[in-house]
């Protein structure tokens, strides 16, 4: 067993012979997909002119009773590969990694020093137009003034890009859509020929050892009226 997705059946020195070999091995317990007229011919060896046929039909259909699929390599060996296990495997960590980098706290602070970082006075502007909408009260201080404050203030909040229920209760400092999620796959387990082998089948785009998620995801940098407006009251 080379890990829990995969096991090598029969390695390339066998070469000609190894759909033979595999007739001669298997357990047709284990087994199902298989004719047993293919299994005849196997049996006879590559002379037969219906082998390489047979044998591409194992291949195609194939399947152990546990979920394993036949694979032959670019390099020969033949594989059982347990591609919806793995399929399950990658997905649900890509799952995984989605949910942390759109809702868990640490991957929103991450974006926590941007906000003040890239503010200017278009940012003023826009946070004068939200207090007023939103009744917060600047008793006179001037809007750099507030927007230290609101950026001393202010938590990161996971959303979308509809923000409409948002901007009812809040004050936006700043945006930053998540767009695309890189997720590494090297932890699971996965060795290349496996992940070659199902990586068209699962949710995201994959590429070597990377996948690739897309996301509506928003972390916003907000700060609510009432905070606010207590922060300014107890700085006068």
């Amino acid at each position: 067993m080379l890990d829990q997705f995969i096991e090598i059946y029969a390695d390339s020195s066998r070469g000609q012979y190894i759909p033979q070999f595999f007739a001669e091995s298997h357990n047709p317990a284990k087994w199902t997909g298989i004719q047993q007229s293919s299994i005849k011919v196997l049996l006879a060896g590559p002379e037969d002119e219906s082998y390489w046929d047979c044998w591409q039909a194992i291949l195609d259909y194939a399947e152990t009773i546990d979920g394993g699929i036949l694979h032959q390599g670019e390099s020969g060996d033949v594989f059982v590969i347990y591609a919806q296990a793995a399929i399950e495997a990658i997905d649900s960590h890509c799952q995984d990694m989605l949910e942390y980098e759109t809702e868990h706290k640490d991957a929103g602070d991450n974006y926590a020093h941007m906000p003040g970082e890239s503010w200017t006075e278009t940012d003023n502007i826009e946070l004068r137009r939200n207090m007023k909408r939103l009744g917060v009260e600047s008793h006179g201080m001037h809007t750099d003034e507030i927007a230290e404050i609101a950026l001393d203030i202010f938590d990161m909040e996971s959303g979308h890009i509809h923000i409409g229920e948002l901007q009812k209760r809040a004050i936006i400092l700043a945006s930053f859509p998540v767009s695309e999620i890189e997720i590494d796959l090297s932890g699971i387990g996965l060795d290349d020929t496996t992940l070659e082998y199902v990586a068209d089948s699962c949710d995201a785009y994959i590429k070597g050892n990377l996948a690739y998620l897309t996301t509506d995801s928003v972390w916003f940098a907000v700060v609510s009226p009432e905070a606010l407006q207590t922060a300014i009251e107890e700085s006068i």
